[in-house]
Protein backbone atom coordinates (compact mmCIF):
# COMPACT_ATOMS: atom_id res chain seq x y z
CA UNK A 1 0.00 0.00 0.00
CA UNK A 2 2.95 2.64 1.30
CA UNK A 3 4.96 1.84 -2.25
CA UNK A 4 1.21 2.06 -4.14
CA UNK A 5 1.10 6.09 -2.87
CA UNK A 6 4.97 6.64 -3.21
CA UNK A 7 4.55 5.80 -6.50
CA UNK A 8 1.05 7.74 -7.06
CA UNK A 9 2.63 10.53 -5.58
CA UNK A 10 6.11 10.21 -8.06
CA UNK A 11 3.60 9.91 -11.26
CA UNK A 12 1.80 13.68 -9.55
CA UNK A 13 5.12 15.07 -9.13
CA UNK A 14 6.32 13.97 -12.55
CA UNK A 15 2.97 15.37 -14.63
CA UNK A 16 3.03 18.69 -12.63
CA UNK A 17 4.00 22.23 -13.30
CA UNK A 18 4.32 22.87 -10.17
CA UNK A 19 7.47 23.49 -8.10
CA UNK A 20 7.85 21.84 -4.93
CA UNK A 21 9.72 22.29 -1.98
CA UNK A 22 11.12 19.82 0.57
CA UNK A 23 14.12 19.95 3.06
CA UNK A 24 17.41 17.40 3.23
CA UNK A 25 15.13 15.64 6.16
CA UNK A 26 12.50 14.70 4.29
CA UNK A 27 14.98 12.61 2.41
CA UNK A 28 16.36 11.34 5.00
CA UNK A 29 12.81 10.11 6.39
CA UNK A 30 11.95 8.60 3.06
CA UNK A 31 14.96 6.29 3.52
CA UNK A 32 13.85 5.66 7.05
CA UNK A 33 10.00 4.59 6.41
CA UNK A 34 11.36 2.29 2.51
CA UNK A 35 13.95 0.78 4.40
CA UNK A 36 11.80 -0.10 7.29
CA UNK A 37 9.12 -1.17 4.24
CA UNK A 38 11.59 -3.45 2.35
CA UNK A 39 13.51 -4.71 5.19
CA UNK A 40 16.54 -3.24 4.19
CA UNK A 41 19.28 -0.75 6.63
CA UNK A 42 20.76 2.41 5.33
CA UNK A 43 24.15 0.71 5.52
CA UNK A 44 23.01 -0.89 1.58
CA UNK A 45 24.84 1.48 -0.66
CA UNK A 46 22.80 -0.12 -3.18
CA UNK A 47 19.07 0.70 -1.83
CA UNK A 48 20.43 4.42 -0.64
CA UNK A 49 21.58 5.18 -4.29
CA UNK A 50 18.13 3.48 -5.49
CA UNK A 51 16.15 5.45 -3.33
CA UNK A 52 17.91 9.02 -3.68
CA UNK A 53 18.77 9.08 -7.13
CA UNK A 54 14.73 8.44 -7.44
CA UNK A 55 14.39 11.61 -5.13
CA UNK A 56 16.86 13.54 -6.57
CA UNK A 57 15.52 13.11 -10.22
CA UNK A 58 11.96 13.94 -9.49
CA UNK A 59 11.09 16.98 -11.87
CA UNK A 60 10.00 20.07 -10.15
CA UNK A 61 11.89 19.10 -6.97
CA UNK A 62 14.19 21.37 -5.03
CA UNK A 63 15.83 19.68 -2.05
CA UNK A 64 16.51 22.64 0.39
CA UNK A 65 19.03 22.36 3.09
CA UNK A 66 18.51 22.78 6.32
CA UNK A 67 20.56 25.97 8.08
CA UNK A 68 21.27 26.90 11.38
CA UNK A 69 18.20 29.47 11.19
CA UNK A 70 16.07 26.31 10.14
CA UNK A 71 17.37 24.96 13.87
CA UNK A 72 16.33 28.19 15.67
CA UNK A 73 12.88 28.82 14.16
CA UNK A 74 11.73 25.50 14.69
CA UNK A 75 12.32 25.79 18.64
CA UNK A 76 10.29 28.47 18.45
CA UNK A 77 7.35 27.09 16.40
CA UNK A 78 7.43 23.99 18.28
CA UNK A 79 5.73 25.65 21.00
CA UNK A 80 3.46 27.92 19.41
CA UNK A 81 2.28 25.58 17.17
CA UNK A 82 2.41 22.38 19.35
CA UNK A 83 4.45 20.51 17.25
CA UNK A 84 7.06 18.01 17.80
CA UNK A 85 10.41 19.35 17.00
CA UNK A 86 10.58 16.76 13.23
CA UNK A 87 7.52 19.06 12.02
CA UNK A 88 8.78 22.05 13.14
CA UNK A 89 11.59 21.90 11.18
CA UNK A 90 9.58 21.07 8.10
CA UNK A 91 7.45 23.98 8.74
CA UNK A 92 10.68 26.46 9.63
CA UNK A 93 11.94 25.26 5.97
CA UNK A 94 8.10 26.05 4.60
CA UNK A 95 8.20 29.06 6.08
CA UNK A 96 11.97 30.83 4.88
CA UNK A 97 11.14 29.62 1.59
CA UNK A 98 7.83 31.26 1.07
CA UNK A 99 6.12 28.15 0.30
CA UNK A 100 2.24 28.45 -0.11
CA UNK A 101 1.09 25.52 1.47
CA UNK A 102 2.67 21.80 3.08
CA UNK A 103 1.81 18.96 2.00
CA UNK A 104 1.12 16.08 4.57
CA UNK A 105 -1.24 13.94 5.51
CA UNK A 106 0.04 14.86 9.31
CA UNK A 107 -2.79 16.76 10.80
CA UNK A 108 -0.78 18.11 13.41
CA UNK A 109 -0.04 21.31 10.86
CA UNK A 110 -3.92 22.29 10.80
CA UNK A 111 -2.79 24.04 13.61
CA UNK A 112 -0.40 26.23 12.25
CA UNK A 113 -0.97 29.29 9.44
CA UNK A 114 0.47 27.25 6.61
CA UNK A 115 -2.40 25.74 4.75
CA UNK A 116 -2.18 21.86 4.41
CA UNK A 117 -3.17 20.04 1.21
CA UNK A 118 -2.77 15.90 1.08
CA UNK A 119 -3.95 14.07 -2.15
Amino acid sequence: MAKQRIVGYKKIAENSSVEYVTSILTVYEVLCVLAGLASKNLKNRSFVEQITGAITQLRGLTIEPLKPDDLIAATELLNRNKLDYENALHLAVAIRVGAQKIITNDKNFDTTNMPRAFE
